[in-house]
């Protein structure tokens, strides 16, 4: 999802947002136009999800849990301890 908020002259504000992107998607750059807007803070809420319950034909079918449960696993024990020694660099 992605969100704007506009502060706009004499205090007023506004928001709105947009509902999920699909693949491939253009994130839009700048609020509409309007000449009282002061200030404009973007925020995104990111998301995955899958049209099917089984990724792969056959007897290569993969659950989709199993396959999250999976990139968790490399995230936690591949992603961030490499992270973790990058931030302990000089």
């Amino acid at each position: 999802m992605q969100y704007h908020d506009l502060t706009l002259t004499e205090g007023r504000s506004y928001s709105y947002g947009r509902d999920g992107l699909k693949d491939g998607a253009e994130i839009e750059q700048s609020p509409p136009k309007a000449n009282d807007i002061v200030e404009v803070q973007r925020r995104f809420s990111t998301y995955v999800t899958f049209d099917e319950p089984a990724v792969g034909t056959g007897a290569d079918t993969l659950e989709v849990e199993h396959v999250l449960e999976v990139c968790l696993e490399q995230v936690k024990n591949v992603v961030l301890p490499e992270f973790m020694q990058l931030l302990k660099s000089p």
